[in-house]
C-alpha cells in the first residue's frame, strides 16, 4: 500500500511543476477548488485517524491516533481562515478578500478552540504519545522525501521563483495537497508499527 501510494505522491509532486502553469491561476484562490479540496482531505484524515484509534486496544496507538485526528482537525481549521473564509468582503484578480481577523466576529472562539486543540495535543505529546517507541521503527524515507519535496515546492511556489508569483500560488498550493496527502499516510504507517511492536 505505501508504495502504490508514495508512487503516486512522487509523480503528483512531479506533475505539479506543469500543471501550475496549465491550470488557471483562479482555482488556488483562498476557498477555491484546491483549498475546499484540502479540507476535506484533512477533515477525512481526522476521521481516518478516530477510525485507527478505535481499531485497537493498545493506549499507545490510540493516544498517537488521538494526536493525529486532533492536528488533522486543526490543519482543517487553519484552511478556513479560522473560519473567516465564511465572510468574504470582496474579490479582485488576485483572488478573495475576507474579514479580518481583528473584525472577526468568531474570533474570541476561534482563539478559544485553536489554544484548546494545542493544548490537548501537547498534553497528548508529552503524556501519552510513546515517542521512544515511535523513534525506534525504520524511517519510512519515500513518505518523508515527498513531504520535502512538497515543502520545498511551497517554498518555490510562494516566492515566485521559475514560474512566477501567479503561476506560484497554484504551484504552493499543489504540493501543499500533496503533503496534506502524505501526512495519513505517515499516520498510518507508525499506528502499525504501535500495534505490532510491545
Amino acid at each position: 500500500m505505501y508504495k502504490n501510494a508514495t508512487v503516486i505522491g512522487g509523480a503528483a509532486l512531479i506533475a505539479s511543476v506543469p500543471l501550475s502553469m496549465i491550470l488557471p491561476p483562479s482555482i488556488a484562490f483562498e476557498n477555491e477548488p484546491i483549498e475546499n479540496f484540502q479540507v476535506i482531505l484533512l477533515l477525512g484524515a481526522a476521521l481516518n485517524s478516530i477510525r485507527l484509534m478505535l481499531s485497537t486496544l493498545d493506549r499507545s496507538a490510540r493516544s498517537f491516533n488521538l494526536f493525529c485526528a486532533l492536528m488533522f482537525v486543526l490543519l482543517a481549521f487553519r484552511e478556513l481562515s479560522w473560519g473567516r473564509v465564511f465572510y468574504q468582503i470582496d474579490f479582485d484578480e488576485s483572488g478573495p478578500s475576507f474579514v479580518s481577523m481583528s473584525d472577526y466576529v468568531w474570533r474570541t472562539e476561534a482563539h478559544i478552540a485553536i489554544v484548546l486543540i494545542s493544548l490537548a495535543m501537547l498534553i497528548l505529546l508529552v503524556k501519552r504519545v510513546p515517542i521512544r517507541r515511535l523513534v525506534r521503527t525504520p524511517l519510512p524515507l519515500s513518505i518523508f522525501a515527498i513531504i520535502l519535496g512538497g515543502v520545498l515546492l511551497q517554498y518555490v511556489g510562494e516566492h515566485g521563483f521559475l514560474i512566477g508569483k501567479l503561476n506560484g500560488q497554484t504551484l504552493e498550493e499543489l504540493s501543499e495537497t500533496i503533503v496534506y496527502a502524505m501526512q495519513p499516510l505517515l499516520c498510518s504507517y507508525y499506528h502499525e508499527f504501535l500495534t505490532r511492536v510491545q
